[in-house]
């Protein structure tokens, strides 16, 4: 298997976003939850976009 940093970064960041959308689509939350939730969105897009912006590692 040849998984690449990017790859990594981009996996976390998505799995963040999923974390968080679960939390408030399914489980529901409470208003004051929103302050680590939305903070939540914020990480795990940052890290997708910049995991799929790195550039590719040199064999």
């Amino acid at each position: 298997m040849n998984i690449k940093k990017k790859d990594i970064v981009t996996l976390i960041g998505v799995v963040i976003v999923f974390i968080a959308a679960f939390k408030t689509s399914v489980i529901g939350y409470y208003p004051r939850e929103m302050v680590w939730i939305i903070p939540m969105y914020i990480v795990g897009v940052v890290l997708a976009v910049i995991g799929r912006k790195m550039p590719a590692e040199k064999p």
